[in-house]
């Protein structure tokens, strides 16, 4: 399936999709804890259908109103879960297991598997939990899994391990419980935003040096839990506005004051941007200063930094790029692809990657990529270009913004049908 584009002036209103990144943790949570929640706005892309389907196959009962969830029953032992390609369902929910004292089978798709996994599997080991592989399904056994009062796991590789641990601790029934934390933490915003989500559930968590102290329980879930509009997608369209509206983008559902890490895009983008009440205006800018980006502490921002580098004075710098290589695609050499193309010079030094002003002669052929945002910075690249282009795979959109394409012919774009 392809969709043909032609780019025009962007202006007008949208709203940013919801944050997956907080939707997957309280609908993961929600899975495992008895009561009835009631979760929204969901804007319904792939991750948060499969948290929505772990919520089913834990014995939960689900009714859609609008882009609200109604979640409610008693958590029930699955036999079979399928987390699809995405990571965060697939950490997460392995320390939910384990405080659950859980035995099931786990179905993956892709190579979800071969993504880095072995510093939480030996956090969970040394407490009882076993592990083991049958082609893309990795089998999983709590049944012996010990509460204990303290614990260990190494943070440099994910956040998402920390996270994991300290939803196995927060569901632990000991009362008060540590968390040693080896090593530096990379995006750390994501484990303050699983904690942050936990003391709204009623736990107190503090961060003493390198230690994590719970206090409480969690038992059961009766909550209304409004999910935030998405920074991580929100983000290229602060990028459509910057490079294609004269008018402006009014990106609506967007807290200044937000628990997601990826609002430091407001800081990267200081003084380029306008403030509504829960809203950001982005319009043609010329960006003079070099842009920057730490993947230890945004990685999902580099495709957009990178992006608005390219078309900038000064160019673009992603500090500690080598870690884009693991993510759903080796996202450091598609972003180097890209910019090449561009005619962006593109050197890399002590793993920060310098990516410069590209040429605005050329409309180059790009990689075809299923990564979804790639290929949000591919379109957004080719609209900067081209009179009409062919977006490949749109469907890849699916895994994070389903209605990205949609929501730009919505400020402007045409799509011609084929």
């Amino acid at each position: 399936m392809s969709r043909i584009l032609i780019p025009q002036e962007l202006n007008g209103k949208v709203d940013a999709p919801s944050s997956k990144s907080m939707s997957q943790r309280v609908l993961l949570l929600s899975a495992f804890l008895p009561g009835h929640k009631r979760i929204g706005p969901i804007s319904g892309c792939d991750d948060e259908i499969i948290a929505l389907g772990i919520c089913s196959s834990n014995g939960m009962k689900i009714i859609k109103d609008g882009k609200y969830y109604n979640i409610y029953g008693s958590f029930t032992n699955p036999e079979l879960i399928n987390v699809g390609e995405s990571g965060t369902a697939l950490r997460m929910v392995l320390g939910l297991l384990a405080s659950r004292r859980c035995s099931c089978a786990i179905e993956t798709e892709g190579k979800l598997l071969e993504r880095p996994l072995k510093p939480l599997i030996i956090s969970l080991e040394s407490i009882g939990c076993r592990f083991s592989m049958n082609g893309r399904t990795l089998i999983f056994d709590g049944t012996n899994a010990k509460y204990v009062s303290e614990i260990s796991i190494n943070g440099e590789l994910s956040s998402q391990f920390t996270s994991s641990i300290l939803l196995y601790m927060a569901l632990n029934p000991i009362d008060e419980k540590i968390i040693h934390i080896e090593g530096r933490i990379n995006s750390e915003g994501y484990l303050n935003m699983t904690a942050d989500i936990l003391r709204k559930l009623g736990l107190t968590i503090k961060r003493t040096g390198s230690d994590i102290i719970i206090s409480g329980t969690l038992n059961e879930m009766n909550t209304s839990f409004e999910i935030e509009g998405d920074y991580s997608s929100a983000s290229f369209l602060i990028a459509a506005g910057l490079l294609l509206s004269g008018k402006g983008i009014e990106i609506n559902n967007l807290k200044k004051e937000s628990m997601q890490p990826d609002a430091n895009i407001l800081n990267l983008l200081n003084g380029l941007l306008q403030y509504g009440e829960n809203s950001i205006i982005a319009m043609k800018k010329d960006i003079t200063s070099m842009l920057e980006v730490d993947v230890n502490i945004n990685p999902d921002l580099a495709p957009v930094i990178a992006l608005l580098g390219m078309f900038s004075q000064k160019g673009a710098s992603i500090k500690n790029s080598d870690r884009l290589s693991g993510k759903e695609s080796d996202r450091k050499m598609a972003i180097i692809q890209i910019a090449e193309a561009f005619g962006s010079d593109v050197t890399e030094e002590d793993e920060t990657l310098y990516i410069g002003p590209c040429r605005d002669d050329i409309s180059p052929a790009l990689p075809i990529s299923l990564d979804h945002r790639i290929v949000m910075e591919t379109i957004l690249a080719q609209s900067m270009v081209s009179e009409k282009f062919i977006v490949h795979n749109p469907e890849s959109l699916n895994k994070s913004y389903p209605s990205f394409i949609d929501d730009l012919i919505s400020l402007g774009f045409k799509e011609e049908l084929e």
